[in-house]
């Protein structure tokens, strides 16, 4: 019945034994029912029951006074301690188990030695590690006289004395410990045999992992997890197969943590969730067991800037670990330290002093000073403190308190030693020491150096903690700046490339695109400070290879992601490479992710790594140009610039913000020019200049466009002769609309007539990279046209409502949604004019949308969009849709990461909905709005709106638009010519830039070849969300 998890007829069954067996010989095998008793009460009942009821049965045990059987009744109730997570009952038991069999001459050596490695594993579990390895190494003196112990004892206290050294900075004796428990192992498949080996090879894992080398933890942590698979296999006992998943958890863990460390925060989730898959199934709600995983993932949070949800994590964790293990606990040591580290970051500097004061306390009681690892972190983390509040005498004391305890470590030359040499140099630069500062990043520079050399080298190694080289780098220079290097030697000879390269490299290595643009994002003043620095030498000495070095730089960190697609895109047509490498490739690339339904994948994740850094190494050698497409950071020079982008007829414009500056490259034909400038109040007067455009404040508008005019585009403009002009805006400029600025006070006259919109077509791009990426794709485009407009009739949300079997589940806001009658009649007119295949009322669908876009040149999405400031990825259209079922394709909201998920071979999307040009900022790659989606899904060009427009202006404008598109006229000069022609015609009121200046051209400009059409036919707008007074209003007109 207990095998059969049948606990309540388990313990009726005990209980008539207990019963029946009194005043008889049967008493004498009650030690066997005392775990399986107190397990199925905790399991029927709570943890405390279990506990009272296995009690009861060593009560009876200890009267019969046999000590064999006392003992393995003690043996037990230890475990049961264990399992519900009160290590100090352990102890106190173990205790007595020892007493018990030294009390006893006959008790065979095997069972004094066992009763010792019992207690050495309890004061582990305390963090008590000199009692452990005394009791360690007391068990194994007692195997050393006995004539024969199981070789899984033997492994048990082998391992524990290594545990126990590890945990006191023994690195060295503790590996060796390991390895004596693996031997004594053997090769034997007895289910006990092979779960030692999951704890030893878990463990050699943990030391390698914490001295750095992530490569040999990976494999010793891959080889535990098979070793986990097998036992859990094999098991037949309900508390040995428990144990077993909470050991694989404990795995997956660890190999989370190491994800984490090399900046792949998506491997280390989906590691996570299948540790608490394993956990939640088996363990109790408040196990600190389970609630550990919620105190890694408080890590993660952590990393990305959330501290409300990592202060739940942590302070959930360290509640039960006081409750479970008491304050000198290395687990409570660790959260408390973790909870110091929020607070000082949430500003609550007096909690986190008190917290950090409190975990440094416990863990110089309980362990040595000289080589506690832990330690090391919470005085860095109170060092950060101290520094933040001015106190740098007190900062500089605990970082080489940190960097001391990390030597006596490893070494003097472990990557641990250059962080805290890192720290240092920031301290120093905080406390006006630029000497101190340049010193310090040279001792890091210097440990690291073989990271130096792999980035020069253009190796595909990857390191722990990648943010060093950089940060080093970053303080070295601007040490050095301040000591008055040169400008041009700090250029060449400060490591900048390296660097870069590095994290280049880095982000290549990452298969999460969270990942890859936090790595990005956390280094932007590196990044920022380059362009200062390239700015400089270029000043110094103008050049075209200056320019080209800052070009380079300016591009490194925007549109990260966008340039992994679209080299993507490009890999699936590289000619030359077998169809077969192709296949492979996709196959290993898709064996990264952990599925948390298929636990192999997670097992086998070492060796499916190993495989494709092998496949990239072949490919770096047999196909380096599909390789370096593929593999390395896309690099465009005025080269190609000019090859591409800029024509005699069409000059270039990029923006980059760094630090204080703002920096403006002008690209002509034959020149360019790089211009330096303040970026002070840019933020603010265009966050201003957008009101006063919303608000038709002409006044303010007429001031701040003439300000912004001034400061942004002035210092260039004589360079800048053609009308056709393409701006790479950055930072708070991508919600700009350049037309818009006043190049001369308008006096008493019309402010449009004094536009840039009269002087240029303006057309914006991503990123310089990917317009390049994008026209070097020669993807097959059609040129069909396929137009969605749901249209919002009564009839369709009454035909959603009779077909929605749950009336209480309706979405109500789809029923709230306005009617667009004239986007139907523009569908329409388009299916008339370019025979266009039009899909109206419910057959607007996401499903359809999903199954057709694909297929067509130009999408025109005549719809209501919505804006998700706080998650952009879940920004919306809203599509047609009948009731028959809520599923993923059926919800009628076509989301912005569905569309990322897309292949699209359209040259043109159409998004007049209200601000589907509108997005978060994110570092490394700039606003991921509705528009970005559909670049990132392949789609060079879109028409899309900086703000809530005006929808009968802007239908008259598409019009417009549309005729000059089907006479061929490139796109940017089409919209130009049909916002000049609306400008042209309107009184002053309709001339202000809210009416006609939210739409703009983002990407590609080219003309759409082979458009058939009527040329100036009626165009109907496509989208917008005007209200339903205009609407009326228009109908009337007509």
């Amino acid at each position: 019945m207990y095998k059969a998890e049948r606990y309540a007829e388990t313990i009726r069954e005990i209980d008539a034994q207990l019963k029946a067996a009194a005043g008889t010989t049967w008493q004498d095998s009650l030690h066997k029912y005392l775990y399986p008793y107190g397990r199925a009460y905790r399991k029927v009942h709570n943890p405390a029951a279990g506990a009272a009821a296995a009690e009861r049965i060593l009560q009876l045990v200890m009267r019969r006074a046999i000590p064999r059987h006392q003992l393995e009744a003690l043996f037990d109730l230890s475990w049961y301690y264990y399992d519900i997570g009160e290590p100090g009952q352990c102890a106190r038991v173990d205790s007595m188990a020892v007493a018990v069999a030294d009390a006893d001459p006959t008790m065979p050596p095997a069972q004094r030695g066992r009763a010792r490695q019992y207690l050495a594993f309890d004061h582990s579990v305390l963090g008590e590690y000199r009692n452990s390895a005394a009791w360690a190494l007391a068990a194994i003196a007692v195997y050393e006289k006995a004539d024969s112990i199981p070789a899984a004892q033997w492994a048990e206290s082998w391992t524990a004395a290594g545990v126990a050294n590890w945990h006191l900075g023994r690195i060295r004796d503790a590996e060796r410990y390991y390895f004596k428990a693996l031997d004594k192992l053997g090769d034997g498949e007895d289910p006990v045999i092979l779960e030692r080996k999951v704890s030893t090879y878990g463990n050699l894992g943990v030391l390698w992992q914490n001295a750095g080398d992530f490569n040999r933890a990976k494999k010793y942590y891959n080889t535990s997890l098979q070793y986990s698979d097998r036992v859990i296999a094999k098991a037949t006992d309900p508390m040995n197969r428990d144990e077993a998943i909470v050991n694989r958890s404990r795995t997956y863990l660890n190999l989370a943590t190491v994800y984490h460390q090399l900046g792949d925060h998506g491997k280390a989730r989906e590691l996570m969730d299948l540790a608490w898959r394993d956990r939640s199934a088996v363990l109790e709600p408040d196990d600190p067991q389970l609630l550990v995983i919620k105190d890694r993932q408080a890590d993660l949070e952590l990393s990305i800037g959330e501290l409300t949800k990592a202060e739940t994590f942590t302070r959930t964790y360290l509640a039960a670990c006081e409750r479970k293990f008491g304050r000198t606990s290395e687990e409570y040591i660790r959260a408390a330290s973790r909870l110091g580290d929020i607070s000082r970051q949430q500003g609550l500097i007096t909690r986190a002093d008190s917290l950090f004061t409190l975990s440094i306390a416990a863990g110089r009681a309980n362990t040595d000073q000289s080589t506690d690892a832990l330690l090391a972190q919470t005085l860095q983390s109170r060092a950060t403190m101290h520094s933040g509040a001015g106190r740098f005498a007190d900062a500089l004391q605990d970082l080489l308190a940190a960097r001391l305890i990390l030597v006596n470590i490893y070494d003097s030359l472990h990557y641990q030693v250059a962080g805290v040499d890192t720290r240092l140099a920031e301290l120093s630069w905080e406390a006006g020491d630029p000497g101190a500062c340049l010193r310090y990043a040279q001792s890091a520079l210097a440990i690291v150096d073989d990271r130096v050399q792999a980035a020069r080298s253009g190796s595909l190694r990857t390191f722990p903690d990648p943010h060093i080289l950089p940060d080093a780098t970053y303080w070295r220079i601007r040490a050095a700046r301040a000591l008055g290097e040169a400008p041009r030697a700090l250029d060449q000879d400060a490591g900048l490339d390296p660097a870069i390269n590095a994290l280049a490299r880095n982000k290549a290595a990452l298969h999460d695109e969270h990942s890859k643009l936090l790595l990005i994002g956390v280094q932007q003043r590196l990044f920022d400070l380059a362009m200062d620095v390239a700015y400089d030498a270029y000043s110094a000495s103008p050049s075209n290879a200056g320019i080209e070095r800052f070009l380079h730089l300016a591009e490194a960190d925007r549109s990260t992601l966008l340039k992994n697609r679209l080299n993507a895109f490009a890999g699936i047509r590289f000619a030359g490479v077998p169809d077969s490498i192709i296949a492979r490739e996709q196959e290993l690339l898709s064996s990264m992710k952990v599925d948390a339904d298929d636990r192999a994948s997670a097992t086998n994740l070492d060796k499916h790594e190993h495989e494709l850094a092998a496949f990239i190494e072949d490919l770096r050698k047999d196909h380096p140009g599909y390789f370096a497409l593929r593999y390395q950071e896309p690099v465009i020079g005025l080269a190609e610039l000019r090859a591409h982008l800029v024509t005699p007829q069409r000059d270039l414009l990029l923006y980059a913000f760094a630090g204080e500056h703002l920096y403006m490259l002008a690209v002509h034909s034959d020149t360019a020019l790089l211009v330096r400038t303040s970026r002070k109040d840019i933020a603010e007067k265009t966050r201003a200049l957008g009101t006063s455009i919303r608000q038709n404040d002409q006044g303010s508008f007429v001031r701040l466009s003439r300000a912004l005019y001034d400061q942004v585009f002035r210092p260039v403009a004589d360079l800048l002769h053609n009308e056709e002009l393409l701006i790479v805006p950055d930072g708070e400029l991508q919600a700009l609309n350049f037309e818009v600025l006043l190049f001369e006070d308008p006096g008493s006259d019309r402010p449009d007539r004094h536009m840039l919109i009269r002087k240029h077509a303006i057309a914006y791009l991503l990123s310089a990279t990917t317009s390049v990426q994008f026209a070097d794709l020669h993807r097959t485009r059609s040129n069909k046209v396929l137009a969605f407009a749901p249209g919002f009739s009564d009839e369709m949300k009454q035909a959603y409502i009779e077909g929605y079997g749950d009336r209480s589940d309706v979405d109500r806001n789809f029923l709230g949604y306005v009617r667009q009658p004239f986007a139907l009649m523009a569908a329409e007119e388009l299916g008339r004019t370019l025979s266009a295949r039009v899909m109206t009322g419910t057959d607007a669908s996401e499903k359809h949308f999903r199954g057709l876009a694909t297929g067509y040149g130009i999408l025109h999405m005549g719809t209501h969009a919505e804006l998700n400031s706080n998650s952009p990825m879940y920004s919306r259209f809203v599509l047609g849709k009948d009731g028959a079922g809520e599923d993923a394709e059926g919800d009628g909201y076509l989301h912005a990461y569905e569309i990322y998920e897309l292949d699209l071979s359209a040259q043109l999307a159409v998004l007049t909905a209200c601000e589907t040009g509108i997005g978060t900022a994110e570092a490394g790659e700039g606003a991921r709005s509705l528009g970005y989606s559909f670049a990132y899904a392949g789609c060079p060009s879109l028409i899309t709106s900086l703000w809530s427009i005006d929808e009968k202006t802007s239908s008259d404008i598409i019009t417009r638009f549309y005729g000059y598109l089907s006479d061929g006229m490139p796109k940017h000069m089409a919209l130009r010519r049909a916002k000049l022609d609306h400008l042209d015609g309107a009184g002053d009121e309709l001339a202000r830039p809210s009416y006609w200046a939210g739409l703009v051209v983002v990407g590609d400009t080219a003309p759409i070849e082979g458009l058939s059409g009527t040329g100036h036919v009626l165009w109907w707008v496509l989208g917008g969300l005007g209200a339903a007074g205009l609407i009326l209003w228009w109908w009337r007109k007509r």
